[in-house]
């Protein structure tokens, strides 16, 4: 090639490259707009209410657009796909000819988000009133169902009027405590001494309770919607248990030298809880992730006794406590050591005599009963009233068996028998 000729190539291919690469970028954005113009008006040939098509890439330079339906916070999809086809989805191909590959969703679909209805265990704190305080309501972010996903229906703490209390406690309200049993424990059969104490529903065939209560008892009867120790109220209903366990270790000196831990008994029933309620009022409580921590307010309910060897009381009482620490509970109190399982809680040292104040606290009778504390909005059954000195007594804080710590053995129980 001759000289003339080389530079000749050389300018002719320089021209071109310059064509191309000015022509390209044109292309490509031309091709861009168009493919975006595609994919709003598929949007809007399909709109979505309350929600809207997320297209992640879109408004970038590539090959192809997918888009997806999505509802607005707090809404839900109402849209339902056919088992085994893809969910209605469509992506734009951004090639030479920009088109609109649709996938299951036909002419004429219609996308609609319903209201996301309140979560099964939110507590309705606006039943609530609380002297110099009151109960913040947190959103729960893709709530947790609990256990076996059975618990925590309706969850709730209402109707109660908690204030600043003795050990007398408040009367609860009708249905204040829908997760709460009334249990009649006979020790023999045709016997006529009964023995009374308090326990939670945590599924719809299990109630739990203190172990000290089932020991050596031969028959129990439950009651729901009880509010009136002696009377029969409207919403009441009775069912009898078929078996009660105790949790292995109670009783024992075994595992760490002391036959009061693990104070828990699960009691199942044939019936459904839950679906034997007439007026479908009686919820589940909710079991805890995790214990709380040292000042946590929480109630704890019973028809026991108003003072240390006293009355019964007629009514469904609810009083408040802290929870202590357990350093703290052994520094403030006469109690020396505490259990793994052990929840203290009480008043705490207000009047700064280093023991803790008396005045709130559970009693003869409420064994087994709830403690109860608001975890994320939910109503959370800590722990299960076990046991104590005297009721309410100065430094003599209340023992609570955590319902987070015995939580393996409950779940392993609720497995083994069935639901």
């Amino acid at each position: 090639m001759k000289l003339s000729q080389f530079f000749l190539a050389t300018q002719v291919a320089a021209h071109y490259e310059k064509r191309y690469e000015a022509f390209v970028p044109a292309v490509r954005a031309q091709r861009a707009e168009t493919c975006e113009s595609k994919v709003e008006d598929t949007k809007n040939e399909f709109p979505i209410d309350n929600g809207y098509w997320n297209c992640p890439k879109l408004g970038q330079q590539v090959a192809n657009i997918w888009c997806f339906p999505r509802c607005n916070d707090g809404f839900i999809k109402t849209w339902k796909t056919k088992p085994g086809r893809i969910a209605p989805k469509f992506v734009a191909r951004c090639q030479k000819s920009p088109k609109i590959v649709k996938k299951n969703l036909p002419a004429g679909t219609s996308l609609s988000c319903a209201p996301r209805p309140p979560h099964m265990c939110e507590v309705k704190a606006d039943t609530i009133t609380i002297e110099d305080g009151g109960l913040v309501l947190k959103n729960i972010v893709n709530p947790r169902r609990a256990m076996f996903n059975v618990v925590c229906e309706d969850g709730e703490i209402k109707g109660a009027v908690l204030s600043k209390k003795n050990r007398r406690g408040v009367e609860a309200g009708d249905n204040a405590w829908p997760w709460i049993a009334h249990l009649s424990l006979q020790d023999e059969e045709n016997d006529a001494w009964w023995y009374s104490c308090g326990g939670s529903v945590i599924a719809n065939r299990w109630v739990m309770s203190a172990a000290h209560c089932c020991e050596g008892i031969q028959t129990i009867y439950a009651r729901f919607g009880d509010l009136h120790r002696s009377a029969w109220d409207s919403n009441e209903y009775e069912l009898q248990a078929t078996a009660w366990f105790n949790h292995p270790e109670y009783g024992s000196r075994v595992a760490d030298g002391n036959s009061q831990n693990n104070d828990v008994c699960l009691i199942k029933f044939n019936n459904d809880i839950i679906a034997s309620d007439p007026d479908n009022q009686v919820r589940p409580a909710c079991l805890p992730k995790a214990d709380k921590e040292h000042g946590a307010g929480c109630w704890v309910a019973g028809w026991g006794t108003t003072s240390s060897g006293g009355s019964s009381s007629a009514t469904l009482l609810s009083v408040g406590v802290n929870i202590l620490s357990a350093e703290y509970c052994v520094a403030n109190s006469y109690f020396s050591s505490l259990q793994a399982d052990d929840i203290c809680a009480s008043k705490p040292d207000i009047d700064g005599d280093g023991k803790t104040d008396p005045g709130s606290d559970a009693c003869q009778g409420d064994s087994g009963g709830p403690l109860v504390c608001p975890v994320d909005g939910k109503a959370t059954l800590m722990g299960v009233v076990s046991r104590g000195q005297g009721c309410a007594w100065e430094g003599w804080p209340g023992l609570y068996t955590s319902a987070f710590t015995t939580d393996s053995w409950v779940r392993q129980t609720v497995a083994a028998h069935g639901l």
